[in-house]
């Protein structure tokens, strides 16, 4: 396990993902958890989309507003998201 710090990111030890992968990422998550009755809360820093709902009935929702976000971000998916204090994402 790498821990993240300011040294492993100078050696190139630590490879922060860019817009498009967070965005892969958050909408691979989603597809992928097959859930009843469940609450999905997704507002960790790295999630380009915060968002939440209920699994299964809102799921389609959630991931059309993944996707929409990527069209919107096209021009910039493989830029690295701007972190403001605290790491969290500044949404463009």
């Amino acid at each position: 396990m790498t821990f993240r710090s300011k040294s492993n990111m100078k050696t190139g030890a630590f490879k922060e993902c860019t817009i498009g992968q967070l965005l892969d990422e958050q909408e691979r998550l989603l597809c992928q958890l097959d859930l009843k009755d469940t609450y999905y809360f997704g507002s960790h820093p790295s999630n380009i989309v915060p968002m939440q709902g209920y699994l299964p009935d809102q799921k389609q929702e959630m991931l059309a507003a993944i996707r929409e976000t990527r069209e919107q971000l096209h021009p910039h998916l493989n830029e690295f998201p701007k972190r403001g204090r605290e790491g969290s994402i500044l949404n463009r």
